[in-house]
């Protein structure tokens, strides 16, 4: 689906790093709902493409306004990545219980 903007995963309890990270691939998604998902947690964003990848940058770098992260197991860790991108407007982290106030 290369004109997918929007994607709800929410609740998907089996969904794992490597899966998301295709996802990442899709430069025209703008929305995306991961929350709700224990699965997701450091290693899912690990594999989100840094700013410092410079050669996965211009062909991976989502285009992402919006991400869901609700009651994910995600740490701080996974906040330096996501706010690497450029287009972030919205970042939903109700219950994420391994953000601290660093």
């Amino acid at each position: 689906c290369r004109n997918l903007k929007h994607l709800n995963l929410s609740q998907c309890k089996r969904i794992v790093a490597r899966e998301v990270q295709s996802i990442f691939e899709h430069r025209q998604l703008i929305s995306l709902n991961l929350g709700f998902s224990r699965s997701i947690t450091d290693d899912t964003f690990a594999l989100l493409p840094s700013v410092y990848d410079r050669v996965k940058v211009i062909k991976l770098r989502p285009q992402l306004e919006e991400i869901i992260l609700t009651c994910s197991a995600i740490t701080d860790m996974s906040l330096y990545r996501i706010a690497t991108l450029e287009n972030l407007q919205t970042l939903s982290l109700q219950w994420c219980q391994h953000i601290t106030d660093k």
